[in-house]
This record gives C-alpha cells, sequence and structure tokens, in this order.
C-alpha cells in the first residue's frame, strides 16, 4: 500500500507549483495502463500531470469488467470521467 507516498507527491505538487511545472513539461506523454484499478488518489495525479497542456497526450487502457481493487480504493468512476 502507497497512498502515503501518493499522498506526499500529491501535497508536494499542489503546495510547490515550480516542482509540478518541472514534472508536467518532462512528462509530455503519460500512459495509464490497468486504468480501472486506479484509486482517486491516483487518479489526481494523473490530473495534475495533464492539467498543464491544453489537449494533453494522455492514453488510459483499462476494463471495467476487470475492477479488482477495489478493497484498495479503486474507482471505476475514474473511467467513467
Amino acid at each position: 500500500d502507497f497512498d502515503d507516498m501518493i499522498n506526499w507527491v500529491i501535497r508536494v505538487f499542489e503546495e510547490h507549483p515550480q516542482v509540478l511545472s518541472n514534472y508536467q513539461e518532462k512528462f509530455q506523454y503519460i500512459l495509464v495502463d490497468e486504468f480501472q484499478d486506479t484509486s482517486g488518489t491516483q487518479n489526481r495525479i494523473v490530473e495534475l500531470l495533464i492539467h498543464y497542456w491544453d489537449q494533453p497526450n494522455v492514453f488510459v487502457v483499462g476494463d471495467d469488467d476487470q475492477s479488482i481493487f477495489r478493497f484498495q480504493g479503486a474507482n471505476i468512476e475514474n473511467m467513467l470521467h
């Protein structure tokens, strides 16, 4: 379980825009595999990274019939959003 580390990254990105900007420019293409198993906090990191671009280069792969990590906070609503 990496919740504490994920929350730390979100906090740093939100409190230090220059750090977020550095990563937004560094990662111009983002691929998220097994997207059906992402939690709200994991999805927040993706949202923060792609927010920099008017038309972000983000590709997510997931199968809503295979969502198996609900016990870790995975939220199928991420796919619908």
